[in-house]
């Protein structure tokens, strides 16, 4: 083997494993935003038909903001403990992140990871729960 083939080879190998190492990454253009009465249907939808449409609400906000209201029927999951492996994400067929309002970053980031994590039919409630009460929308505690 010549110096400079085995100069490619190397080069070849070390651009293959860079390429194996790498993370897909997402951003702001891979989240679908779910306006209020979208979030509605797929609520009732959930509602009528207990098989084959399980919808799940995720509030990313910190567990005694979660305490103070939210989305009925909604699961706590804190944006830094969204885990792939939590079974109430893989049972989902739909999965609706909020956070408290266009300004909480936390429902984007959290969209974003359970995309990343190869959750298929993720939405992001932009306006969170402020959006949610403005509409008038019911807040349970």
């Amino acid at each position: 083997m010549t110096d400079k083939s085995a100069t490619g080879l190397v080069l070849l190998i070390g651009l293959l494993m860079f390429v194996g190492c790498t993370t897909r990454t997402t951003s702001d253009r891979d989240l679908v935003l779910i306006e209020y009465n979208r979030v509605v249907e797929l609520r009732e939808a959930a509602e009528e038909s207990r098989r084959g449409n399980r919808l799940l609400i995720v509030d990313v906000r910190r567990p005694e903001q979660f305490a103070q209201g939210h989305i009925p029927d909604a699961v706590n999951i804190p944006l830094a403990e969204l885990s792939r492996n939590d079974p109430r994400l893989t049972r989902a067929d739909h999965i609706v992140v909020y956070g408290r309002d266009w300004a909480d970053s936390r429902g984007p980031a959290g969209a974003k990871q359970l995309i990343q994590d190869g959750h298929g039919q993720v939405y992001d409630f932009r306006g969170g729960l402020e959006l949610w009460q403005e509409r008038g929308g019911e807040v349970v505690q």
